[in-house]
């Protein structure tokens, strides 16, 4: 009981904290379905992402708080690599993200001296000749 001392004050906060983001998605997409133009679309896309964001970044939270004392290590490891998911959900299934890190991969054998399929190509050009 003493534990919720410090417990109850956080997950009251965090109660509010959804009901404030749940009421704000609400009106901005109450918004955005009443207007369609370009900008109205890149904001469409920004909350779809939020949408998803908001339960990635606060659920675990939630879901962690009422862990017991000796499970403390638990709460903390999943609470430190939320952002190691952000990034793996978000930036490298990214198609863009993915290429770009293809692309410097393959450089960097070309560099090092890992022989590909492309080795002899790249190593013609770089000579000057066609």
């Amino acid at each position: 009981p003493v534990d919720w001392i410090r417990k109850g004050p956080s997950l009251g906060v965090l109660i509010a904290n959804i009901v404030f983001a749940i009421w704000i998605m609400f009106v901005l997409v109450t918004k955005l379905r009443a207007a369609n133009t370009v900008e109205t679309q890149r904001y469409w896309k920004a909350t779809k992402a939020l949408m998803v964001l908001i339960p990635l970044l606060g659920l675990p939270y939630v879901l962690l708080i009422a862990l017991p004392q000796e499970l403390e290590h638990v709460r903390d490891i999943f609470l430190s690599t939320q952002g190691f998911w952000v990034a793996l959900f978000y930036c490298f299934r990214n198609s863009e993200v993915q290429n770009s890190i293809r692309h410097h991969l393959e450089r960097w054998k070309l560099l090092h001296g890992f022989h590909g399929p492309n080795r002899e190509r790249i190593r013609q050009r770089s000579d000057g000749s066609p």
